[in-house]
C-alpha cells in the first residue's frame, strides 16, 4: 500500500504547490534539488559494488526504470520514475487548461482506467507505467483542487472509512480503479480535519520523523535490507543512514535549492483560479 498512499499524498501536496506558486522554473529547481542528489548518491554506491550497470544507472536518472528491467537494487525506482514522468507533463497540464484543468484530470483517469481494463482482459499487464497507474496521482490532484476551495468536506470519519475500504479492496484488481479515490478522499480527510485522532495520531513525533526522512529510507531499503547481516542490524541501518544523510547531506543541499529558486523572479504564472469540481461528499 506504500506505493499507493504515497501517489495520493504526492498528488495532494505537489498540486498544492503548483496552485499556490505556479512559477515553473522554481518548482523544477526545487524538484531537482530535492530528487537528484540523493538518487545520484545510491546509483553512485550501488555502481561501484557493481550491484548494477551503467545503463541501468541511465534508466534510473532519466526516470524510464519503470519501462525497463534491471537488477534487484534498482527496481524500486520505477514508482520515482512514474512519479517524475508524471511532473514533467502535469504542471504544463495546468497551464494550458487552467480552469478546466480538473475536468482534464478526471477525462485523463477515465482514459487511463479504459485503457488499463483493455490492456490487462488482453494480457498487457504492466503494473508499473505511467498511463496504467498515474490515475493514483491525478486523485490526488484532484484533491488538491477540493481542498483549495473547499468544495468537497470529508468528515473525520468517512476519511477512515475510505482508507480502510481502499486497503480492503488494494489486491482486488476488479476495484483498481475505486482504490486510488477511496485513498486520494481518506487522505484529504485527514488534513481537512486536523484535529480528529487519526491526524494527531499520524503528526506524532515519531511518524513526522519517519516521513521526513522517507525519501532516503525508500532509496536505500532495497540494498540495505538485504545486506549479509543480522536482521536487527539491517533494520537499524535502514532508519539510521538515511537519517545521517538527511542532516548532512538532503537538507544542505534542499537549502541551496530553495535559495536558488527563490532568486528566481517574475513572471508568476498561477494556477490559483483554476475551477475545482463541484461535488459533494458526506
Amino acid at each position: 500500500m506504500g506505493v499507493d498512499l504515497f501517489f495520493a499524498i504526492s498528488g495532494l501536496l505537489i498540486t498544492s504547490q503548483l496552485l499556490e506558486d505556479g512559477d515553473l522554473r522554481r518548482f523544477y529547481i526545487r524538484r531537482a534539488f530535492r530528487i537528484l542528489p540523493p538518487a545520484l548518491l545510491y546509483l553512485g554506491t550501488v555502481l561501484v559494488f557493481h550491484l548494477t550497470n551503467v545503463t541501468d544507472v541511465l534508466h534510473c536518472l532519466l526516470f524510464l526504470r519503470n519501462y525497463g528491467g534491471g537488477p534487484w537494487y534498482t527496481g524500486h525506482f520505477w514508482s520515482l520514475s512514474l512519479e517524475e514522468q508524471f511532473y514533467l507533463i502535469w504542471p504544463l497540464l495546468l497551464i494550458c487548461a487552467h480552469k478546466r484543468a480538473n475536468l482534464v484530470a478526471v477525462l485523463v483517469i477515465a482514459a487511463v482506467c479504459a485503457w488499463r481494463t483493455y490492456a490487462w482482459t488482453h494480457g498487457e499487464v504492466f503494473y508499473v507505467r505511467t498511463e496504467q497507474r498515474c490515475d493514483g496521482l491525478l486523485w490526488g490532484c484532484l484533491s488538491a483542487f477540493c481542498l483549495k476551495k473547499g468544495t468537497v468536506r470529508v468528515g473525520p470519519l468517512l476519511s477512515g472509512a475510505c482508507l480502510v475500504a481502499g486497503v480492503m479492496v488494494w489486491s482486488i484488481p476488479g476495484f483498481l480503479p475505486v482504490m486510488p479515490m477511496l485513498l486520494s478522499l481518506g487522505i484529504l480527510g485527514t488534513v481537512q480535519n486536523p484535529q480528529s485522532i487519526f491526524s494527531r495520531a499520524l503528526e506524532s513525533k515519531p511518524l513526522v520523523w519517519i516521513g521526513q526522512r522517507s525519501y532516503g529510507i525508500y532509496l536505500w531499503q532495497e540494498l540495505l535490507l538485504f545486506l549479509a547481516i543480522p536482521l536487527t542490524f539491517r533494520l537499524v541501518l535502514v532508519f539510521l543512514w538515511p537519517s545521517a544523510l538527511y542532516r548532512w547531506f538532503e537538507t544542505p543541499l534542499r537549502k541551496v535549492g530553495r535559495s536558488l529558486a527563490g532568486q528566481v523572479a517574475g513572471n508568476v504564472r498561477s494556477f490559483a483560479v483554476a475551477a475545482p469540481l463541484q461535488i459533494k461528499v458526506g
